[in-house]
């Protein structure tokens, strides 16, 4: 930023100069500035990243912030890891007056913005650890998680997607999801079917539920979802794991199902 101001004052100054109608160089006093026998000394930028103080990561200090945003029930917090300006503590409140009033203990995830701490965002069920919570982490919460250095998974947004194993692969038909399983449904479902249990389809509004037909979605060429990684559309959640593909509807209390070789469960 300092190159860039005396680079830019330089300009101003001989653009003025020459709207003046000058047209001779300045001449420069004596005695100052370097001769041809003089070593040019400059003095290096400093970024703008060293410029910034450091983030203060003592419990007093990120306190006031948790409470101001959580409530006066918090009592402490206790931080559980700081770094990059960002650090994820643990709101703890007053349980002196539980009960007959009993608040929760919340993670709290908050920024250092050069000046003050303040709160991203808190809840309960936002552990940076728990990959496996469908469906992820909020946007902010995971951005803090990464600096933070904890590892998020991958979120994939095709129409359609195949496991590691190339047993199992998905697709979006309209707003339904449907995943087929090459090996078979296993175990069958006990009601009739003429064709065969290709695997399960997952409605918008309605449990899933085992899917009898003659077609496969299954494409050989779709992109692999890896084992950790996640997968996202219409609503739908999806994660690859080495014990199976598990999916979810938000959107319904019974939208979910877990997908394998050996087993698959819905409802």
């Amino acid at each position: 930023m300092k190159l860039l101001f005396v680079s830019g004052a330089l300009l101003l100054a001989v653009f003025a100069t020459r709207c003046a109608g000058g047209t001779e160089t300045a001449s420069q006093p004596a005695g100052s500035g370097p001769t041809a026998s003089e070593p040019t000394i400059s003095t290096p930028a400093t970024s703008s990243s060293e410029m910034r103080p450091k983030a203060p990561c003592g419990a007093a200090d990120i306190f006031p912030a948790v409470r101001s945003r959580i409530g006066p029930q918090v009592v402490r917090i206790e931080i559980l890891r700081c770094r990059s300006d960002y650090a994820r503590v643990t709101a703890i409140p007053d349980k002196s007056v539980c009960p007959p009033t009993c608040y929760e203990t919340y993670e709290a995830y908050v920024r250092w913005t050069g000046e003050r701490w303040h709160v991203v965002d808190f809840g309960t069920g936002i552990e940076c650890e728990d990959t496996t919570t469908l469906p992820p982490l909020p946007a902010p919460i995971s951005r803090a998680c990464r600096a933070l250095g904890y590892l998020q998974p991958t979120i994939v947004t095709t129409s359609a997607f195949q496991m590691p194993s190339r047993n199992i692969g998905c697709a979006l038909s309209g707003k339904v999801l449907r995943c087929d399983v090459l090996s078979g449904l296993t175990p069958e479902p006990k009601r009739p079917c003429e064709l065969d249990w290709v695997g399960l389809v997952l409605p918008p509004d309605r449990p899933a539920e085992p899917n009898c037909a003659g077609d496969t979605v299954y494409d050989p060429g779709a992109p692999t979802l890896a084992y950790g990684e996640m997968w996202h559309g219409a609503g739908f959640w999806c994660e690859s794991q080495p014990s199976g593909l598990l999916c979810v509807n938000p959107r319904s209390e019974q939208g979910s199902f877990l997908l394998s070789r050996e087993r698959w469960e819905g409802g």
